[in-house]
């Protein structure tokens, strides 16, 4: 029996073992790095009226398959994302095609009922002053005049959204676009 020792074997094994736990480090940092650097900049730049959306933006980290999941978790992110009717057709077309089929999903779908709309819209019209009476020192007025006023407007606004859709607000499709290329290059140094 002949016995073929290779110097260095045991150190090349270790070496390539050491290689492949930093490229691992590396790759998880750059996308940690990524999720965070992505949920921030779609919390800046979300719709902020009463903080829910932006505040429902959040990263998470998974180890076992080594991926970074954004979730904005209310249930109007979608229609604020990629807007809605003739808003949403216009943009939704420019995106890559696993951002369109994602924005289908939500195509034709509705929140509740018309009352519970009208309601929403207006709440945030009540909040925004919009269509009230104002008292002589610069307040909402909350006579009977004033609030039927907020409701008129409130009615049209919504009568409005139904025609014509909201514009979409773009948090956090650019969110993912302007952050890929830094892990793109990220991962490129790591494996190169």
């Amino acid at each position: 029996m002949i016995t073929i020792k290779l110097k260095g074997f045991d150190k090349a094994v270790k070496d390539v073992e050491k290689l492949a736990t930093d490229a691992n480090k590396k790759a998880k940092i750059a996308l940690v790095d990524f999720g965070t650097k992505v949920e921030t900049q779609a919390k800046r730049d979300a719709p902020a009226d009463e903080g829910k959306l932006r505040s429902s933006i959040n990263s998470t980290f998974n180890a076992n398959n080594f991926t970074v999941k954004i979730t904005v978790a209310t249930d109007y992110a979608a229609y604020q994302e990629f807007g809605t009717r003739k808003f949403a057709a216009a943009y939704v077309g420019t995106l890559p095609q696993e951002w369109r089929t994602y924005a289908a999903t939500f195509k034709g779908k509705t929140g509740g009922s018309m009352d519970e709309f009208i309601q929403s819209i207006m709440a945030w019209v009540s909040r925004k002053g919009i269509g009230a009476d104002m008292t002589k020192s610069g307040n909402v007025s909350s006579s009977a005049s004033s609030l039927d006023k907020q409701q008129q407007a409130a009615y049209w606004i919504a009568i409005n959204i139904l025609q014509n859709g909201i514009k979409p607000k773009k948090f956090l499709y650019e969110a993912v676009k302007d952050n890929l290329p830094k892990l793109q290059s990220d991962f490129n140094k790591i494996f190169s």
